[in-house]
């Protein structure tokens, strides 16, 4: 499991706006991907869809499922070629807010599966989610 927190000088909801609204997931996540099956706008509790995308090249398809949206968590998990369970926990301090990212990977069934998981285990080991935090505190600080 990979995890790091950063300190944003933003609101708690300002945050999980971001982190919930899919055009600024399109601008912070460290993939280019395809939101499939879903209204749009606002990802909510409950909320499924289908992700779509490269790693390493090779394109591959997630189902992901939104178990909390609301308050200042937002909590998902995501079924395909790997399995990823996401968390952000959001905490006001005196600085703003703290915001907690935990990613955990598992599997990788067959090839690609395999490839899959090694890339993105070596992106987050690299520091994808720090770069991804802070690519968020840069959409909500003034």
């Amino acid at each position: 499991m990979w995890k790091t927190t950063r300190t944003v000088a933003a609101a708690p909801s300002e945050i999980l706006h971001v982190l919930t609204h899919e055009d600024a997931i399109r601008r912070w996540s460290p993939v280019d991907f395809e939101l499939t099956g879903h209204a749009g706008g606002r990802l909510r509790s409950g909320d499924r869809a289908r992700v779509r995308g490269r790693v390493a090249g090779i394109g591959v398809g997630f189902d992901v499922e939104v178990t909390k949206a609301e308050g200042a968590t937002l909590e998902l998990y995501a079924s395909g070629p790997i399995d990823i369970d996401v968390r952000y926990g959001i905490a006001l301090d005196a600085e703003g807010s703290s915001v907690e990212a935990a990613v955990d990977v598992r599997g990788g069934r067959g090839m690609s599966g395999r490839v899959v998981a090694t890339t993105v285990r070596a992106l987050l080991a690299a520091g994808a989610l720090d770069s991804a935090l802070g690519r968020i505190a840069a959409e909500v600080e003034p």
